[in-house]
């Protein structure tokens, strides 16, 4: 797993054998060292896709969700659908060559193409949080105080925020 060093503890707890800095420049040698991998769930997928690509094993896919980097800075959001059309047809062609395989993950995209499958899948995570199997991270700020909105707004476009902030009017 590749994580911020606050959140290694909590990755390590819940299972990953392996975990780096990515912010370290060396973490891209760091995860070759250990060889190559069936899957790998990367949530920046633009800047690095290539880059997890090649850490796959035959046959191993790629999982790419959030697209956080590209909708940083983006003003023309035809630009950013041009680039992911362009790495829909790019990651077919790799598959035809390498015969590994890339998976776009969009959750808007799933819930309108497929109601019942997210439906579903929302309940599983809702059953989950009620049992306290898992938690959510959600950090609130006060809706009249200015600095603060500021301050989590400088997170968010810097990719600092750890769950979701929300802003209270009271």
């Amino acid at each position: 797993a590749t994580a911020k060093i606050e959140d290694h503890t909590d990755l390590q707890a819940h299972g990953a054998q392996y975990v780096f800095d990515y912010t370290d420049p060396a973490h891209w040698s760091k995860l070759s060292a250990k060889g190559k991998y069936d899957a790998i769930f990367d949530g920046v997928s633009e800047t690095n896709f290539t880059k997890s690509y090649t850490l796959l094993k035959d046959k191993g896919t790629l999982v790419c969700f959030g697209f956080s980097s590209k909708s940083k800075g983006v003003v023309q959001t035809s630009f950013t659908k041009t680039v992911l059309g362009l790495i829909m047809v790019l990651k077919t062609l790799y598959f035809i060559i390498t015969h590994k395989k890339a998976q776009f993950y969009d959750i808007k995209r799933m819930k309108a193409s497929q109601p019942q499958w997210f439906k579903e899948d929302i309940n599983v995570l809702l059953d989950l949080l009620k049992e306290q199997k898992i938690s959510t991270h959600v950090s609130t700020v006060d809706f009249n105080n200015i600095n603060a909105i500021r301050a989590v707004h400088a997170k968010l476009t810097e990719g600092g925020v750890k769950g979701r902030a929300v802003m209270i009017h009271q």
